[in-house]
């Protein structure tokens, strides 16, 4: 048997199905990339009303909470417009209203702040209620002396201090303005080296406030 031309007939077939599977492969390649393309494309592509709607929302700007201003940790206090009567008949002041920092206090050899002020006044000379009001307390303190408080709205009281006598007064009495509740003396320990003199404070929602500000015409 000749089988030298049946091998040379063969090699040709080998040859051409190789072509064809890599012609197939390469073929099937591209259209892959191809449906891959167009998948990514159609699904990039969204209608304007879509993309809208899966926009995340966002809250409207509130406007923004301002507290109230406060100073040395504690809220500011508004003086009320109102006018108080002399509590003395003497203008002059010997001790000024110190909170915001300390003073000497000689008796007391000590530094400390000062909720009040001091009214020069002779000894025995009537200490008067600087506004209509009713008695809160009227009775002797260790280093104060004789002490009477006054409240007279909601919010607005007062103090004296140091009295020489405070006469029949008691918790609850009612007073009138210029109505006299009491006489100066020396009797606050805590203030001894200034001699017969009326301590005198204001307080508006239990916080201390310069006397001076409801009290026209004192010097110093």
């Amino acid at each position: 048997m000749n089988l030298g031309p049946l091998k040379d007939r063969s090699k040709p077939r080998k040859g051409w199905k190789k072509g064809i599977d890599k012609a197939g492969v390469f073929a099937i390649a591209l259209i892959g990339v191809a449906v891959v393309g167009v998948t990514i494309a159609l699904t990039s592509v969204q209608p304007e009303s879509d993309a809208r709607a899966t926009m995340p929302a966002t809250a409207s700007p509130t406007p923004q909470q301002t507290e109230k201003p406060v100073g040395g940790g504690a809220d500011v206090v508004e003086p009320p417009q109102i006018i108080l009567k002399n509590p003395v008949d003497q203008t002059k002041v010997i001790g000024s209203h110190v909170v915001e920092a300390l003073v000497f206090n000689s008796t007391l050899q000590q530094w400390s702040t000062h909720e009040g002020i001091d009214l020069e006044s002779a000894a025995g000379s009537p200490v008067y209620a600087a506004m209509d009001g009713t008695i809160v307390s009227a009775q002797s303190d260790a280093l104060w002396g004789n002490v009477v408080v006054i409240r007279h709205d909601s919010q607005l009281q007062t103090l004296y201090a140091g009295l020489e006598g405070i006469g029949e007064l008691k918790a609850g009495d009612k007073v009138k303005k210029g109505e006299t509740i009491g006489t100066v003396g020396n009797t606050a320990i805590k203030e001894a080296d200034m001699g017969n003199h009326l301590h005198f404070e204001v307080l508006v929602n239990n916080e201390s406030v310069n006397p001076e500000d409801y009290l026209p015409g004192l010097t110093k």
